[in-house]
């Protein structure tokens, strides 16, 4: 579950949270950087997320990641089903071979943007207990959605100087809050990363 998830489904706490966190204002034109192709706006959320870890791992060698993927977890929501199973196994097996890959080329292959979606199909598993279907299926369009969002990503502003953490969670913190995590910590900043359509705070 995410936090905003658990705002959405309890009332007091998202009052609560009104009062205490203003929202700011938000006084900004610009145009899509990365207009998107497909309508898995979602997926490919998520799977940027991935990329973009995989690509701040490799910019800041030493950066602390937690031990499993939220993909991972998802395995054990489908193991009453071999066959399923074995198509996550498979995926996550096939990653992580990637990724040991990344750093002796540095570039961003089109199988590791793959591996990418296909990871984030099995987060939303594990998040939503949904998606069993589409596990395994790859379209062309959502690979140009990450090649384009990718590239928009100025590294300079992710190059940490003394900490990088990727997709911490805050221990007994995101428990009570349904196992919520964070995308980032560069140095003393906390950093969500969140692909939308429109630019503005909801």
């Amino acid at each position: 579950m995410s936090l905003t998830s658990f705002l959405r489904k309890n009332a007091d706490v998202r009052e609560r949270f009104r009062k205490e966190f203003k929202k700011p204002r938000l006084n900004v034109q610009k145009e899509l950087l990365a207009p998107p192709m497909s309508t898995r706006y979602a997926m490919v959320g998520t799977a940027f997320d991935y990329l973009l870890r995989f690509q701040l791992h490799f910019l800041n060698p030493n950066a602390i990641e937690r031990g499993d993927w939220v993909a991972e977890s998802a395995l054990d929501r489908i193991r009453d089903n071999p066959e399923l199973l074995a198509k996550g196994q498979a995926i996550v097996s096939q990653a992580r071979e990637r990724l040991r890959a990344y750093p002796n080329t540095g570039q961003m292959s089109e199988e590791l943007m793959a591996s990418s979606l296909l990871l984030a199909q099995l987060d939303v598993i594990f998040r939503a207990g949904t998606g069993h279907k589409y596990i395994g299926m790859v379209h062309a369009e959502d690979l140009q959605d990450l090649r384009n969002l990718i590239s928009c990503v100025d590294l300079d502003a992710f190059k940490a100087k003394e900490r990088c953490l990727l997709n911490p969670t805050f221990g007994n913190a995101s428990i009570l809050v349904g196992g919520a995590d964070a995308d980032l910590v560069i140095d003393d900043t906390i950093v969500e990363v969140k692909t939308t359509k429109k630019l503005q705070l909801i």
